[in-house]
C-alpha cells in the first residue's frame, strides 16, 4: 500500500501558474505534471447556436478558454505545503473561476523511486 497521495488542481487562473509553480518549489515541492484542459462549459459554448439557446450561452461562456490540470504524487505533510501554496498564490477557491483542488489515496505508485524522495528530503 501506498503511503503518497493524488493531488490535483485545476487551476482557472492561468497567469498565476508560473508564480504557483515557483512557490511550490522554494517549499521544497519540486515535482509536477502540468496538463493543458478545458471545462465542459468551454466546450459547450463551443457548440453552435443551434445546440445552445442563445439566450442562455452567455450564462455557459466562461471569461477564459482553457485551464491547467497540476498533478502531483506527494506524502501528506507535502499535501498540507501545497494547499497552503495553492492558497496564498490563488486566493479563495471558493470563488468562482479560480480552481478546484482534490486529492485522492493512491493504492500503488510505480516509477516513483524512493530515491528521490529520500534524495529531496536529505537535501532540504
Amino acid at each position: 500500500m501506498s503511503d503518497k497521495v493524488l493531488l490535483v488542481f485545476i487551476l482557472d487562473k492561468i497567469q498565476y501558474l508560473d508564480k504557483l509553480l515557483l512557490e511550490l518549489k522554494d517549499e521544497g515541492i519540486e515535482s509536477a505534471t502540468v496538463i493543458n484542459s478545458t471545462g465542459m462549459m468551454q466546450e459547450l459554448s463551443r457548440l453552435g447556436e443551434e445546440q445552445i439557446i442563445s439566450t442562455l450561452r452567455p450564462l455557459f461562456t466562461p471569461s477564459h478558454t482553457e485551464n491547467k490540470t497540476i498533478l502531483m504524487i506527494l506524502s501528506e505533510d507535502e499535501v498540507k505545503i501545497a494547499r497552503s501554496v495553492i492558497n496564498q498564490v490563488i486566493g479563495d477557491l471558493n470563488q468562482p473561476e479560480t480552481g478546484i483542488l482534490f486529492a485522492l489515496p493512491l493504492l500503488l505508485t510505480d516509477g516513483i523511486r524512493d530515491y528521490d524522495y529520500d534524495y529531496k528530503n536529505k537535501y532540504k
